[in-house]
């Protein structure tokens, strides 16, 4: 079979939101779309059931119509890949609980956001410790001992410049909120630095593929997490949920931490914990530990085709798109050359005058061998000098051309061009040359 291309985390998000607003909950969406086809739902139905909303006459009701402008919004292709999405099994037509698996790219969504505030939390303030102290303390009041709820994290985070809504701020905390005690340490927050979205994802396909392989289903498993629960309650009754103890207890299998050394359980847990998008508390149940049916780590990390589709819409081609950048490239590139040719032409004229000084006072002196020896200063230093030459193109050589930078320009300045600025007798002509040439380039 081809590879399946299924919708960006993104675009299920907002199929789901948009379902959510239109219904009371995704299983109450899901038997109105079913309707009468026990319980099951395939390509076709799907796509019915959604033109069918599109045309339903707007009564006023904002909930109905955000379905409705969602799926006018989009194209049958796209509605293709989302139908998809909750269908990575590629079977006929899909089940409630394929179907549940939107809950499952909501929180992946959280996690990438969670990468996003990462990266932008590095770039603003730093990796270190220190730094994540000091933006933990700043949103916390000046306060590192006390722990953060998540409306002062929100109203922190937006004081400090991080651009979000408070939608994706509460998922993020969420994430970082480890035991679940709807409070955030500075350990927890801490634990921030290390996080990678890629290696995560690939983990709990990991802990997915072993369940299944060991336990023989997801189903099974989870039973295992249950009894596991029962015995750590010592209690005559079945619970009906698992926490993380019994969630671990499950997998520490020597076995398992050895096929997936860095896998961080509790953050699998609480990632879990948090899918269906009310909120960790600290207990998975069977449809949130049923969502991992829907994962496939390969569709969740990206889409290429999606790139493409934003390069085309920005910037009308992805030929223009890498035009741009190359210019972009290529204005940096050709800055940080001339500054370079720049440098090197003042250190020869330093060399150069600092070695005729020495020459004319070993000469006074009758010292020819020390005169000598001063006299192959300069040569060598101007070699080690000449090593780090830029390769420009040759004189007049069109940029695009091979041996080239590539673009429409020309650029005529190479090693003959600091000689004769020299012989000029203008300690200044390199440079002079060097920027009239840069003023008369046109606008990158």
């Amino acid at each position: 079979l081809e590879p399946i291309q299924q919708g960006p985390p993104e675009a299920v998000h907002q199929f789901r939101v948009a379902l959510l607003n239109r219904f009371e909950t995704v299983t109450e969406a899901f038997e109105a779309m079913a309707g009468n086809s026990a319980g099951r739902v395939n390509q076709q139905h799907f796509e019915e059931f959604l033109t069918a909303e599109s045309e339903a006459e707007g009564s006023g009701a904002g909930a109905k119509l955000a379905l409705k402008d969602w799926v006018l919004g989009t194209t049958p292709e796209d509605r293709e890949k989302v139908f998809a999405s909750v269908n990575p099994n590629r079977s006929a037509a899909i089940d409630l609980k394929d179907f549940l698996s939107l809950h499952l790219h909501t929180a992946v969504l959280a996690v990438r956001r969670l990468a996003h505030m990462q990266t932008w939390i590095f770039q603003e303030f730093g990796k270190t410790d220190d730094a994540f102290a000091q933006v933990f303390k700043t949103m916390n009041g000046g306060k590192a001992t006390t722990k953060i709820e998540h409306q002062k994290f929100t109203a922190g985070m937006k004081a400090l410049g991080y651009p979000c809504s408070d939608e994706t701020l509460r998922s993020i905390f969420s994430l970082c909120d480890f035991n679940s005690d709807t409070k955030m340490s500075i350990q927890e927050f801490q634990n921030l630095r290390h996080f990678n979205a890629d290696k995560f994802l690939q983990s709990l396909r990991a802990l997915k593929v072993y369940a299944e392989e060991k336990f023989g289903g997801l189903d099974k498993c989870y039973k295992k997490m249950l009894r596991s629960e029962k015995a750590l309650k010592n209690c005559s009754f079945a619970p009906q949920t698992a926490s993380f103890a019994a969630f671990e207890n499950v997998f520490k299998d020597p076995a398992f931490r050895e096929q997936v050394p860095n896998i961080d359980l509790r953050m699998v847990f609480t990632f879990l914990d948090e899918a269906t998008g009310k909120h960790a508390d600290g207990f998975i149940g069977i449809g949130e530990w049923l969502l991992l049916r829907g994962f496939d780590a390969s569709a969740l990390c990206g889409s290429p085709a999606r790139l493409q589709k934003i390069l085309e819409e920005r910037h009308g081609s992805v030929a223009e798109a890498f035009h741009r950048m190359h210019a972009n490239w290529l204005a940096g590139t050709l800055r940080r050359g001339l500054k370079q040719a720049a440098f090197e032409g003042l250190a020869r004229s330093l060399c150069r005058d600092r070695g005729s000084a020495e020459k004319g006072k070993s000469a006074q002196a009758g010292g020819g061998g020390d005169g000598h020896a001063c006299a192959l200063r300069p040569s060598s230093r101007a070699a080690s000098f000449g090593e780090l030459r830029p390769k420009f193109p040759a004189v007049g050589k069109p940029l695009g051309s091979p041996g080239g930078l590539g673009g429409k320009l020309t650029f005529a300045t190479n090693a003959s061009s600091l000689g004769s600025s020299r012989a000029a007798g203008t300690s200044g002509g390199f440079q002079r040359a060097s920027l009239s040439r840069v003023a008369s380039l046109p606008a990158l």
